[in-house]
């Protein structure tokens, strides 16, 4: 089964490529042709539609990969549950869609305001149909790997035909949302054409759907209130400019983190149905030998990185991101204690807990920077790095004491 690990991390791996990597092609263009205004405004808008993207996420490509994944072998039952999560889904897609709408609409009006719309309501239901959370379930991740891998190139080429003015970070926004549509119905056919999809979801079995998902759901909005938030609050609060230059470090931060993300994925479904904790501790060690080495590159690199792809206007960045790259470190780590190994043993509730304790930590220190005049937006990214900090902690704490200590079995790895 090992094997089959490796070879869905691959495909996790070019996954994430596409959508965080990948755009970085078209980085110094968006930028210089955009200006900081410009692309703060473009940044601001997706960071608002991204943020609602955890509702309509809700937790399922952890509890409906998991499920999957025990009843592989029952078509029956994958159909129960991939109907169930998409009834959920168009619900929180509708509730999503309108959130983004009024925003757009009244709180932050634009004269690009219909091809903003178009982008996030396109994101939004890309996201819906996007099935990731299946293939990882059936451990065949090589489909729509290439479907986004395809999508983000054309993404890619559009972007370089179409923008070239301050005025076109509307037409940028809908070309990114229009990319994540394309691969989420591509996807979602080929998911309902392999199942010989029909119906059969019941009340009963949406409700379980939606109970096993919760847990997750309420980390996952947790988590975005100390990493997902900063853009939507500093375009509320300050100027587009702000929002571009801390969105330039959020942007090769994020990039970062999604060369974790095959690791843990491909992990967790793998771990849920085998227990093969030899495995996880191999590229547990592996990955933070390697995560260590490239955080260090990185925070050496970061003056000339973000200006070779952002700009000269983009110079203070730089200092945001090498307080990012010490948040990496403990990052890493506790995504591989969370959910790969705590939630696939059937300890979903201490990987999920701990993460309202890390947003308590940035609560108390955001709340001490308000109330005392500091709205430097470093003070509030070392706040990200003491939360992050504290949800390691105390999952490395859960892991030793619920897993090693109990002594549960370890499968041999093939």
């Amino acid at each position: 089964m090992s094997i089959q690990v490796y070879k869905n991390t691959f495909y996790l791996f070019i996954v994430q490529f596409s959508n965080y990597v990948l755009p970085f092609l078209v980085i110094p263009l968006l930028t210089r042709a955009l200006g900081v205004d410009g692309f703060g405004k473009y940044a601001f808008y997706l960071g608002v539609a991204n943020l609602l993207l955890v509702f309509i996420r809700f937790g399922f490509e952890f509890s409906a990969t998991r499920s999957i994944s025990i009843h592989s072998t029952n078509k029956d039952k994958i159909i129960e549950i991939v109907s169930s999560v998409l009834v959920i889904k168009l619900l929180l897609l509708i509730f999503a869609v309108m959130i983004f709408s009024l925003i757009v609409i009244f709180a932050k009006p634009d004269p690009q305001m219909t091809m903003l719309l178009l982008g996030g309501g396109l994101l939004l239901t890309g996201q819906m149909l996007l099935p990731v959370w299946y293939f990882q379930g059936i451990q065949q991740m090589k489909f729509v790997t290439l479907y986004t891998v395809v999508t983000k190139i054309f993404y890619v080429g559009l972007l370089f035909l179409l923008i070239s003015e301050k005025q076109d970070y509307g037409k940028a926004t809908f070309v990114y949302g229009f990319s994540f549509f394309v691969a989420g119905v591509v996807s979602a056919i080929h998911m309902l054409y392999q199942l010989n999809f029909n119906f059969i979801a019941n009340k009963e079995s949406i409700k379980n759907a939606f109970k096993d998902a919760l847990p997750f759901f309420t980390s996952r909005v947790f988590v975005m209130t100390y990493t997902g938030s900063m853009i939507p609050l500093i375009g509320f609060i300050g100027t587009p400019a702000q929002a571009a230059i801390y969105a330039a470090s959020e942007k090769l931060y994020n990039a970062a983190q999604s060369v974790m993300y095959p690791i843990t994925n491909a992990l967790y479904p793998h771990v849920a149905k085998n227990r093969d904790l030899v495995l996880f501790k191999k590229l547990f060690v592996l990955s933070l030998f390697l995560v260590f080495i490239g955080c260090l590159l990185a925070y050496f690199l970061a003056p000339y990185l973000i200006v070779f792809l952002f700009g000269q206007d983009f110079k203070a960045s730089a200092d945001i991101f090498n307080i990012h790259t010490i948040a990496l470190l403990f990052v890493f780590p506790s995504m591989m204690l969370g959910f790969p190994l705590l939630a696939a043993l059937g300890f979903s509730k201490e990987a999920n807990s701990v993460v309202i304790v890390g947003a308590l930590v940035f609560f108390v220190i955001a709340g001490y920077g308000v109330f005392s005049g500091i709205f430097s937006t470093e003070f509030f990214v070392w706040g990200v790095v003491a939360a992050e900090v504290t949800v390691f902690g105390l999952r490395a704490y859960f892991a030793i004491n619920r897993i090693w200590n109990k002594k549960l079995h370890l499968t041999e790895s093939n």
